[in-house]
């Protein structure tokens, strides 16, 4: 019997079951395999003087040189919002999402100044203020002109004779029709820039007369670059003693002034490579349409 129960527990010891590992006189040559380590998600370790987690830089913290280490999180290092992107703020030494708006560090908010507050035109042939200058002009709509000269050029403050013609100035959508050939013309107030024209109305096919393209948001044909009233100056070969007198009064280079346009004491009007002018006769050259 003795014998038997030898031979059984040999037999056991041979098994590669991790069931028999721990049964005592089987040697020490059965496979061990290491615990599986549990990630938790942890980056670094706060320095044990910070209690609540808060950020710092303690030596073996477990990152890198200029980060912090918030709640088990490696974040670089912050003294203030600035210092993190927009999308993020300084919390405890380090950038993190931000949770609340970004405070508006500019200077106060004083609103929207009126150019024309405190301004009195008191001469006769300018007695109105120009609303984007402070300037005192003719003009400001239509009603402020006389019959010699009915329409008010709203881009100037200026009145004027009416033209019929694509971004001539008009009055109201009588005064353009027929002014553009067979396509239906109206009069289109614009904010921006500022000008009270004659645009065409986008044919069926969405072609518009040369020189202009559909504009899709408003229906209407526009200059391809530029505003309207370059292009009716050009139209007309306005004579000029500088760029301002071919744009809108006050325009800069920033928004609908083209440094330029006044050539050789002559409105042009802007074009580019593959855009047409509003003359077939005329060509792109130096980024202006030249007869």
């Amino acid at each position: 019997m003795t014998r038997l129960r030898l031979l059984v527990a040999v037999r056991f010891c041979g098994l590669a079951t991790t069931a028999l590992v721990a049964l005592s006189g089987c040697g020490e040559d059965l496979p061990r395999f290491p615990a599986t380590p549990r990630d938790l998600g942890v980056a670094c370790t706060p320095a044990a003087s910070d209690p609540d987690g808060g950020a710092t830089t303690a030596p073996g913290s477990g990152c890198a040189d200029g980060e912090v280490c918030l709640q088990g999180r490696c974040y670089e290092g912050c003294a203030a919002d600035d210092e993190c992107t927009a999308g993020e703020e300084c919390r405890r030494g380090a950038c993190v999402v931000r949770t609340m708006p970004r405070p508006d560090m500019g200077p106060r908010d004083l609103g929207t100044t009126d150019p024309c507050e405190g301004v009195t035109c008191s001469d006769s042939l300018t007695p109105y203020c120009y609303p984007r200058t402070g300037d005192c002009v003719e003009c400001r709509t239509s009603e402020d002109c006389g019959l010699a000269a009915p329409v008010c050029d709203v881009a100037f403050g200026v009145c004027r004779a009416f033209v019929p013609a694509q971004c001539a100035p008009c009055k109201l959508d009588v005064d353009c029709r027929g002014a553009i050939g067979t396509f239906d013309a109206r009069c289109l107030q614009r904010e921006s820039p500022l000008e009270r024209v004659c645009v065409a109305v986008c044919a069926s096919d969405g072609s518009c007369p040369q020189g202009t393209a559909c504009d899709t948001a408003s229906n209407r044909c526009l200059p391809r670059i530029g505003t309207c009233t370059t292009f009716f100056a050009a139209l007309q070969r306005r004579t000029c003693a500088g760029d301002g007198d071919c744009a809108p009064r006050g325009a800069t280079p920033d928004d609908f002034l083209f440094p330029g346009s006044c050539r050789a004491s002559v409105c042009a009007a802007p074009c580019a490579t593959g855009v047409e002018c509003f003359d077939a006769a005329q060509i792109c050259e130096s980024a202006f349409c030249t007869p």
